[in-house]
């Protein structure tokens, strides 16, 4: 079972767009990582998003170019809610699950998978970019994706 950990991409400032909605730069990232998940044939069975308006549009992004992909928003993943019930419900899943959401949720979150064992401020992930974290008899990282690694 994976479980991708993706950022939403660069979004507009409130004086620009009171949403917070995707830039064109933020677009343009994530769906260069989306094509290469694509090309790498990565497999999602199921995403979550939350309900902010640039992590369910980079979720629809995420969908469109992988394949259609069974979305879910939700509200209990916004970067200050807590992360501690998730590891229960993501085993339990046993899905290739891909979570589309904020810092420092995702850092949290990642470091609960790992064990608790790193500090979640140990790495910001960047805007985009995307860590997969693989368990077979505990949780480690397989691989993690920026924007400017993707060309």
């Amino acid at each position: 079972m994976k479980v991708y950990l993706a950022r939403h991409g660069k979004y507009l400032t409130p004086d620009m767009d009171l949403a917070g909605s995707l830039s064109e730069e933020g677009m343009q990232e994530t769906k260069r990582i989306a094509k290469l998940l694509k090309k790498k044939k990565i497999k999602i069975d199921v995403m979550w998003h939350n309900k902010k308006i640039r992590a369910a549009q980079s979720a629809r992004i995420f969908s469109k170019v992988i394949g259609e992909v069974e979305t879910v928003s939700r509200d209990d993943l916004g970067p200050a809610d807590p992360v501690n019930k998730f590891t229960k419900s993501i085993q339990t899943l046993n899905r290739d699950l891909m979570i589309v959401g904020h810092n420092p949720f995702l850092q949290k979150l990642s470091a609960q998978l790992l064990g608790g064992t790193i500090r979640f401020d140990s790495f910001c992930l960047p805007n985009s970019g995307i860590i997969c974290l693989e368990h077979d008899q505990g949780w480690k990282i397989s691989w993690s994706l920026t924007p400017d690694l993707v060309g």
